[in-house]
C-alpha cells in the first residue's frame, strides 16, 4: 500500500509538472528539449527558461534580461542547456540546478532571431540557424571558433543532426531540406512544391488559421507549360517553379528577377521583387512575365520580360526586358492564342495608368544574324476610365479589355474599337474575364464584385446574369465547361449559354481560392471518362485536384500481367487471351498511365494484322477491342456530355436537375412573369424573389435576365435551377 501510494504521488507530481509546463511554455516547436539520456528537460517562456531533473523532480526557473527566448536545446551527455533569443544571441547554461545565478557563455553572430539550435551527437559542436540563411557550426569550448555556411537559399526553420554525426539536415522556409556534411558542404537538396510566401515574423498579419500569405501568395496563378505539360506557378520570391502532375514531383526552378533574397531587418520586413503575372504562348515557345518590387502601395521596380524556349537546352532564356511598361503597376497579362511562329503574335497588358498596351515580335534577318525581340506597337485608352483585366478570344481575333464596368472589344488586326458592352444595372468594376470555347466561343464570362455576367460579343447583348461573388474562374479548353469558385468556398460547374448549373460542390476549401485551372487528364485511355481535371490552389498554399469517381479509381493500382523470366514474348493471340482473362477476373478500373502518343490503338491493330491468320481466334473474339481502337474521336459536344456523365457518377458531387413537370408547367397569362407558378410558390416560401432587368434587345439576340438569388444561401438546401427559372 505504501509503495502504491508513493507511485501515485510521483505520478501526480509528474503530471503536475507536465501540465504546468504545457500551460506556461512558449507556443513553439522549439520551446521544449530533452537531453542527458532523458534525465534533463528544458522549456522556455518568453522571458525565462525552466530546467527540470526528471529523476529528482528538481525544477529551476531562470531569467536573462528583457530579451525574448526563441529556442532551446539540451546537451546529449552533459548538464548543459543552450538557448537562443530574438537578438541573435546564444547562451550556454551550466550548473543551473544548483545555483540561482548560473554561469553562462555567450555565443553571438546572428543579427536576427535564432530559429533553431541542435547539438551534435558527440556534444562537441552546436549548430544554429536563422533568417540570415546561414548555418553556423559552433565549438562549445571556444565561443570564437565557428564555421559559417552562407547563402543557403531562404531562412532556416529547423536543424537536426544524424545519429552517426556525419550529416546535418537543414529545413528552410520554402519547404526545402539541405543535407550538409561535417565540412559544411551541401551534399543534396530535397525539394517538393516550394512555399512561395515567407512569413517574416510570428506576428505576420498575413498568417492566420485559414491563410498563409493572404493576397501575397501565388500572385501569378496556375499555368500549364505546353512544353513539359507541367504546372508553372510562383516559387520562392523572384522565382517560378515547375511541378509535374504526372510524376508528382518538383522539376526545376526558373529565376525571373535574378536577385538575391534580402532578409528582413530587426525592425521591419524588407520587400523582395516577385513575379506577379505570367503567360505562355500557344505552343510554349514564348513566356511573358511581370515582376515588381512593391512596398505598401508604391512601386519601386516594374519589368516586363519575354523568355524564349531553347529546344536544345530545354530551358527558357531571357529575350527581351522592358522597364516600366506601365506607370503604376500592371493588372493583367495575356498572349494571343495563335501559332507561336505567326509573325502577328501579340501580347497585351493592362495597367493602372488607365491604358492597355500590345506588344509584337520584331524579326531581324540582317547579315549580322537572325534575331527577334518584342516591342510595344499600340497603346489604347477608353474615356479616361481605369483599366481592368483583359482576355483574347479563342481564335485570337478579338481582345476584350475592361474599363471599370464597361467591356470594350478591339480587333487585334488593326486595334479598332468594334463595340462596348455595359448595362445600367451593372455598375461595378469587372474583376475577372474569360472567353468561352467552341461552340460558345462568342460568349464572354465576366465577374464583378457581386455579379456573374455572360455577354454575347456577336449580338453585343447581355445573355444572363446572377448575383454571385467569385474568387476564381476557369474555362475548360476541351469543352465549354466553366468552373467558378464563390467567396464562401462553393464550386459551381455550368455552361455559358445557360444559367442552369451542372453541379455544385460545397465547401471545397476553408481558405480563399487564389487560382484554378483545367489541365488534361493524365490517363492512358483518352476516350474514356473526362479529358480534363480541375486544379486549384488556395491562400493556405494547398494544391488540390478535383477528380471524378472514375478518375480517382483509375489512380489505384490494377491487376497487371506478369511474365516470368526466361519465357518468350507473348503473341497477339496470347495477349488477347490474357487480357480477356484478367479483365473477366480482376477489376475493370483504369490505370493512371502516361498519355498515349499517336493514334490510340494503332499498336494493337498492327500486332493483330501482322500476325499469322492461323494463330488468330475468330473476329468476334476481339471485335470490341478492334472497334474501340479504330473509333474516331468524340466531338466536343459529346465530350462535354461525357464529362457531365462522369461527374454524375461521382459521390463528391450533387447534381441538380429540373424535373419534367417543372419544365412543362408555365404561366401563360402574364408576359412579365418568368417563373412558373409552382416555382413561384416555392420561392415565396423561401423568401427568394426573381425579377427581369430589361426586355430582350431583339428577337435574335439573347434574352437579358437577372436572377436575384443568393446562390451560396441555397447551395446547401435547393438547387440553383430550383431557385431560378429560365424564360422560354
Amino acid at each position: 500500500m505504501v509503495y502504491q501510494a508513493t507511485r501515485d504521488l510521483e505520478s501526480r507530481k509528474s503530471k503536475y509538472i507536465i501540465e504546468k509546463l504545457s500551460w506556461r511554455i512558449l507556443a513553439s516547436t522549439h520551446a521544449v528539449a530533452v537531453g542527458c539520456s532523458g534525465e534533463l528537460m528544458a522549456a522556455i517562456q518568453a522571458d525565462s527558461v525552466c530546467m527540470v531533473n526528471t529523476k529528482t523532480k528538481v525544477t529551476r526557473w531562470h531569467k536573462s534580461g528583457t530579451r525574448i527566448f526563441t529556442c532551446v536545446a539540451c546537451h546529449p551527455h552533459e548538464w548543459v542547456v543552450a538557448t537562443g533569443d530574438d537578438s541573435g544571441r546564444i547562451l550556454l547554461w551550466r550548473n543551473f540546478l544548483e545555483e540561482k545565478s548560473p554561469p553562462k557563455t555567450v555565443f553571438h553572430w546572428h543579427s536576427l532571431p535564432v530559429a533553431d539550435l541542435c547539438f551534435t551527437t558527440d556534444g562537441t559542436r552546436l549548430l544554429s540557424g536563422g533568417s540570415e540563411c546561414c548555418l553556423v557550426r559552433w565549438d562549445i569550448s571556444d565561443a570564437l571558433d565557428k564555421k559559417i555556411l552562407p547563402r543557403m537559399g531562404l531562412p532556416i526553420r529547423h536543424v537536426s543532426v544524424s545519429y552517426s554525426n556525419d550529416l546535418a539536415a537543414v529545413s528552410h522556409a520554402d519547404n526545402c531540406i539541405n543535407l550538409v556534411d561535417g565540412a559544411n558542404n551541401i551534399l543534396r537538396t530535397l525539394q517538393n512544391i516550394t512555399q512561395c510566401y515567407i512569413p517574416e515574423s510570428p506576428l505576420d498579419e498575413n498568417v492566420t488559421s485559414t491563410s498563409l500569405g493572404g493576397g501575397s501568395v501565388f500572385q501569378a496563378g496556375l499555368h500549364l507549360d505546353p512544353n513539359t505539360k507541367s504546372l508553372f506557378m510562383n516559387g520562392k520570391p523572384g522565382h517560378l517553379q515547375s511541378y509535374s502532375l504526372r510524376e508528382d514531383k518538383h522539376l526545376h526552378t526558373l529565376d525571373i528577377t535574378q536577385q538575391n533574397y534580402v532578409t528582413a531587418d530587426r525592425r521591419r520586413a524588407i520587400p523582395n521583387a516577385d513575379v506577379t503575372h505570367i503567360a505562355f504562348s500557344e505552343k510554349g515557345r514564348w513566356l511573358a512575365t511581370i515582376e515588381s518590387l512593391i512596398e505598401k502601395t508604391k512601386y519601386y521596380e516594374l519589368r516586363l520580360k519575354f523568355w524564349k524556349f531553347d529546344q536544345t537546352k530545354q530551358v527558357f532564356i531571357l529575350n527581351t526586358c522592358i522597364n516600366w511598361p506601365h506607370e503604376n503597376g500592371i493588372v493583367n497579362l495575356k498572349i494571343q492564342p495563335i501559332d507561336d511562329k505567326d509573325p502577328s503574335l501579340t501580347a497585351a497588358t493592362s495597367g493602372r495608368d488607365k491604358s492597355f498596351k500590345t506588344f509584337s515580335v520584331v524579326y531581324d534577318t540582317s547579315v549580322h544574324g537572325k534575331s527577334d525581340w518584342w516591342t510595344c506597337d499600340n497603346v489604347g485608352t477608353y474615356r479616361d476610365q481605369t483599366t481592368g483585366p483583359l482576355a483574347f478570344s479563342q481564335d485570337g481575333s478579338v481582345l476584350a479589355v475592361s474599363f471599370e464596368h464597361t467591356l470594350t472589344l478591339w480587333k487585334v488586326e488593326n486595334y479598332e474599337l468594334t463595340g462596348t458592352l455595359s448595362h445600367s444595372k451593372l455598375q461595378e468594376d469587372i474583376r475577372l474575364i474569360e472567353f468561352s470555347t467552341h461552340p460558345t466561343s462568342h460568349l464572354v464570362v465576366c465577374c464583378t464584385k457581386k455579379n456573374l455576367v455572360i455577354w454575347d460579343v456577336i449580338a453585343l447583348s447581355l445573355v444572363w446574369t446572377v448575383p454571385f461573388e467569385a474568387d476564381s474562374i476557369a474555362v475548360d479548353r476541351m469543352s465549354n465547361l466553366v468552373a467558378i469558385f464563390s467567396t464562401k468556398g462553393h464550386l459551381y460547374f455550368f455552361k455559358p449559354e445557360t444559367p442552369e448549373p451542372l453541379a455544385i460542390h460545397n465547401n471545397v476549401s476553408r481558405s480563399k481560392i487564389v487560382s484554378s485551372l483545367f489541365v488534361p487528364t493524365m490517363s492512358r485511355y483518352e476516350l474514356r471518362g473526362p479529358k480534363s481535371m480541375l486544379i486549384f490552389i488556395n491562400s493556405s498554399q494547398e494544391l488540390c485536384v478535383l477528380l471524378s469517381r472514375e478518375s480517382s479509381d483509375s489512380a489505384e493500382v490494377g491487376t497487371k500481367l506478369k511474365i516470368q523470366k526466361g519465357t518468350s514474348t507473348l503473341t497477339p493471340f496470347a495477349k488477347l487471351i490474357a487480357e480477356k482473362t484478367v479483365s473477366s477476373v480482376g477489376s475493370s478500373r483504369q490505370l493512371l498511365q502516361g498519355t498515349v502518343i499517336g493514334i490510340p490503338g494503332s499498336k494493337v491493330i498492327r500486332e493483330i494484322m501482322d500476325a499469322s491468320p492461323h494463330t488468330m481466334p475468330s473476329v468476334s473474339f476481339f471485335c470490341n477491342q478492334l472497334l474501340s481502337a479504330i473509333s474516331v474521336e468524340l466531338k466536343e459536344s459529346e465530350q462535354m456530355d461525357q464529362v457531365v456523365t462522369s461527374l454524375q457518377q461521382s459521390e463528391k458531387f450533387r447534381f441538380l436537375k429540373q424535373s419534367d413537370a417543372d419544365d412543362t408547367e408555365s404561366d401563360s397569362d402574364s408576359d412579365n412573369e418568368f417563373v412558373p407558378r409552382k416555382f413561384g410558390q416555392r420561392l415565396m416560401k423561401m423568401g427568394i424573389t426573381v425579377a427581369q432587368v430589361s426586355k430582350p434587345v431583339s428577337s435574335k439576340a439573347s434574352e437579358t435576365v437577372n436572377f436575384e438569388v443568393d446562390l451560396d444561401e441555397v447551395a446547401n438546401d435547393v438547387s440553383w435551377i430550383e431557385a431560378i427559372s429560365v424564360p422560354k
